[in-house]
This record gives C-alpha cells, sequence and structure tokens, in this order.
C-alpha cells in the first residue's frame, strides 16, 4: 500500500483512480451569483481628499468568520466494520473586505487561514478565495480578477454550470465551500429586460480531489493540463431574460472542462513482479449549449429547469474522453407553513449519444491472463480504462434517471433549521443523503450537526466510496 495523491480505493487499482473523480459526480448547490457576492456587515464612511480636495465618501465592509468541525466517520478497511477514525478536524478563520469609492466602481476579497487534520494529514493553508474589482459604465458591468462564477437556476445540479473549478478535499456543511476561483473577465451588457453577459478564462484551473491510499500495480503519472494561454483556458457567452414571473437563459461555452478524465499511458510488463499500469489525468475541450428558466405556477408553487448538451471534441477512440451526452434537470419547489417549510423536488436525467456497450474484462481483479499478447493486453487495460471514465462521468447507461429533494423546516422563530438533501439514481440504485441540523445559540453564533452519507451497489461509484466519505459532523461557528 502506498499514498497517492488524487486517489481513492481500497479494492481494484483502476477503481481507486475512477472514485477520485467520482466525488466530482455529487450534487451541489446552484447560486445564481458568485459565492461571496454579498458581504454582510456595516459600512465605515469616511472622507478623503484628492487634487479637488474632496473626491466623495470611502465606504467600507469588514467581515467574516471563524469556525471549528469534526469529521468522523468509519475505516476504510471493511475488516474494522465497527471501527471508526477523524476524516478532518480543523479550524478555520474567513476575513472578507468590500471596497467602495463612488458608484463607479468596489472591490471585493476574501482571504481563509486553515489549519488542522485532513484524511490522516496535518495541513496549513493559506488561501485568498477571491480578489476582484467590479467596474460600472452605464449599461457595462465588468468584474476583473480571481473569481468564482456559478449558471444555472436549478437546485443540487447544474449541467450548464462548467466554468469555474470545485475542490473536494474539502469537508464542510456548506457545499458553497467546494466552489474554487479562477483569474478572468466577466462582462455584462444591460439593456431594458435582457443581459448579455460574456466570460473568458485565459488559464485552466482543474477540479482537486481527496488524498486517499491504493493497493495495486498503478502509476499516476504528471496530469497533462494546458498551459495558459489564449487556447488554454475558455470563453463563454450567456443571453439573460428577465421578466414578470419569468427568468430565462441560453448559453454557450467552449474550452476545457474544470473536471479531466483518467488517460492510459503505458503499461509495463516484468518477468518476476506484477505489471505496472502507467495513468494520469488529462484535460479535454468541449462545447456546451445550455439552457435554464425559472417561473411561478400560481401563487403557491415555483417551476424551475436546466438543461445543456456537451459535445467534447476527439472523443471516438479515446478513453479519457467522455461521449456528447445532453443533462436535464425539471423541478418544483413549494413553501409550506406559512413560509417556515420550504421544499424542492426534482428530476434528473441524462441521454448519452453514440453510446455502445463496455463489458468489463476484469483484468486487475482477475490478473493477466498467462501468455497474453502485449497488444491484447494493452487493448483490455484501456477498455477498461474507457468503463471507469464512463462511470465518473455517469454515462454507465445510455439513459439515466434521478430524482431529488431538498427539505428546510425553520423552528423557533428560525434560530433553528432542520434540512434534508437526498439523489437517488433509479438507473444505477446509488444513494445520496445530507441531513444537517443548525441552531442559533445567540446572534452570529452557530452550531450545525449532520452528516453525508453515500451508498450503492457493488460495481457502482457510491458504493465503492461510501465508507471512504461518508462521515457525520459538528461545526461551530462564529460570524461578524
Amino acid at each position: 500500500m502506498r499514498p497517492l495523491r488524487n486517489t481513492i480505493c481500497r479494492r481494484s487499482p483502476l477503481a481507486a483512480i475512477t472514485v477520485t473523480l467520482a466525488i466530482a459526480c455529487l450534487p451541489l448547490s446552484a447560486s445564481g451569483q458568485s459565492l461571496f457576492e454579498d458581504a454582510i456587515g456595516g459600512a465605515v464612511e469616511e472622507e478623503s481628499a484628492g487634487i479637488d480636495g474632496n473626491l466623495g465618501p470611502l465606504s467600507y465592509e469588514l467581515n467574516g468568520f471563524v469556525r471549528g468541525a469534526l469529521w468522523v466517520g468509519r475505516t476504510p478497511d471493511e475488516e474494522d466494520d465497527e471501527d471508526a477514525e477523524v476524516k478532518a478536524g480543523y479550524g478555520e478563520a474567513s476575513l472578507k473586505l468590500r471596497l467602495r469609492k463612488g458608484a463607479d466602481g468596489d472591490g471585493f476579497a476574501e482571504f481563509r487561514v486553515y489549519e488542522g487534520v485532513s484524511d490522516s494529514e496535518e495541513e496549513t493553508k493559506l488561501d485568498l478565495r477571491e480578489a476582484y474589482i467590479n467596474l460600472y459604465a452605464g449599461s457595462f458591468d465588468i468584474r476583473f480578477g480571481h473569481q468564482v462564477i456559478v449558471w444555472g437556476r436549478a437546485d443540487g445540479i447544474n449541467p450548464t454550470n462548467n466554468l469555474t473549478p470545485y475542490d473536494r478535499r474539502v469537508r464542510s456543511p456548506d457545499e458553497d465551500d467546494y466552489r474554487l476561483a479562477n483569474f478572468g473577465l466577466r462582462a455584462w451588457y444591460n439593456i431594458e429586460n435582457f443581459r448579455v453577459e460574456g466570460v473568458w478564462m485565459p488559464n485552466y484551473a482543474e477540479s482537486h480531489f481527496p488524498d486517499f491510499s491504493l493497493d495495486g500495480p498503478i502509476e499516476l503519472g504528471s496530469p497533462d493540463y494546458p498551459e495558459g494561454g489564449l487556447s488554454g483556458g475558455l470563453g463563454a457567452l450567456r443571453l439573460h431574460y428577465e421578466g414578470a414571473g419569468f427568468d430565462a437563459s441560453l448559453s454557450y461555452l467552449y474550452g476545457y472542462a474544470p473536471f479531466p478524465g483518467v488517460e492510459f499511458r503505458d503499461l509495463s510488463i516484468y518477468l518476476l513482479k506484477p505489471p505496472v499500469i502507467h495513468l494520469g489525468f488529462k484535460a479535454y475541450q468541449h462545447h456546451v449549449i445550455g439552457f435554464d428558466f425559472s417561473t411561478t405556477l400560481g401563487e403557491r408553487y415555483g417551476l424551475r429547469g436546466e438543461a445543456a448538451y456537451r459535445r467534447p471534441f476527439g472523443y471516438e477512440g479515446r478513453e479519457h474522453i467522455p461521449g456528447p451526452d445532453l443533462q436535464y434537470v425539471l423541478g418544483i419547489d413549494r413553501e409550506l407553513a406559512g413560509g417556515d417549510v420550504h421544499a424542492i423536488v426534482q428530476y434528473i436525467g441524462r441521454t448519452v449519444f453514440d453510446w455502445e456497450s463496455i463489458a468489463d474484462p476484469g483484468l486487475l481483479e482477475d490478473g493477466i491472463p498467462a501468455w497474453t499478447p502485449m497488444s491484447e493486453i494493452i487493448c483490455l487495460v484501456r477498455q477498461e480504462v474507457a468503463l471507469a471514465n464512463r462511470m465518473i462521468n455517469g454515462q454507465l447507461e445510455e439513459v439515466s434517471h434521478s430524482a431529488m429533494t431538498r427539505i428546510e423546516w425553520k423552528l423557533l422563530q428560525e434560530t433553528l433549521a432542520l434540512e434534508l438533501m437526498g439523489v437517488y439514481n433509479v438507473t444505477t440504485e446509488e444513494l445520496v443523503l445530507r441531513p444537517k441540523v443548525s441552531y442559533d445559540i445567540v446572534d452570529a453564533l452557530e452550531v450545525v450537526a449532520g452528516a453525508e452519507i453515500l451508498t450503492g451497489p457493488d460495481g457502482t461509484l457510491y458504493g465503492m466510496i461510501e465508507r471512504t466519505q461518508s462521515a457525520a459532523y459538528v461545526q461551530v461557528k462564529a460570524s461578524f
């Protein structure tokens, strides 16, 4: 057994590589704006003098939080089924600053300090979460800098959201903490009920995955990611319509996908030692055409939907690149009990085009047959790597169906909140549950307890990672 970065699993070595990317498939909460778009807190105004002696008021908002969290789950070893281990235990502080000078622009930054243990490794991290400048010039709004961008109106899964990456090494009750920023330019042109949005990210920023140990004859090489420049990032356009009771947008993206695939590179055969399979993460480019909307049905219901057609470049004959697919989400939400209960129910589907069945050769589990020609061995390895990538991208079946629900109930004058989010894949029988209870002890002091539970049959992603990723947690957070 040996530690490898970006790897998961103690069963099949190829499954280990598969599961490292499986985390990318976990549902994430949706947001129509940047994660840290709105800072809260009071504004302090100061007079500043310039050439004319008075350039107007300077205002700033300074706020943030301090928190401690503990995550505990079962050990990865199935023989120690009753044992538990600390998945993560840490303290973290966040400082957010927004500066304003007149009506022509403002700036925002968030800085975090992290100290703790994650997956048995001690970590100290200094993280500049976001740092950007907003400029306002008539009908144009421009944002320039290190920023998180989130597209889509559905809850939990956003097929149109393919701009900035995620970090699933993070263990946090706040699903937005998984989001990462990237340097880029974002601009809007506003005219009546329409907005035209453009995004340019010149540098590739990859998603990150947890570190795990694995057994088996796999060597994970250096990732193959594009260098920064005009051809290394992505560009996107989005047309918004915001009307009375109906909002919608149509989008197009071209560039590198944040989540890479697993590429087969080489196979080394030894006389007295097990063979070594050389793999590596490799980025790929794709086109994505998306549409999303939200509206109301009478006075009680909200209706939201989202769909995206993705067509990667060069997917034919390349095991690390997914096939073209169409992913779609349709949901209904409603407030109950006078607004104290908010419920969302969604259907999630995926259709894969040019899909052909791939049989699992069982090469790694059963071993390489004796006297097998090298050409045939390589073909079998590529076949198993291709199957692993299908699992990563949710393309094991030509058509798949899932159901999702999120229910939140606020009690005790909104000081106590009970929440349950769940996703069940009808096709693969995989299940994700996230129960959470939060209580405001006093203003700006909150305690949160909950769990992240994943389960599924053998041979599925969640079935393989349920022991390593499932955990219960408690967090205490003070905001200012």
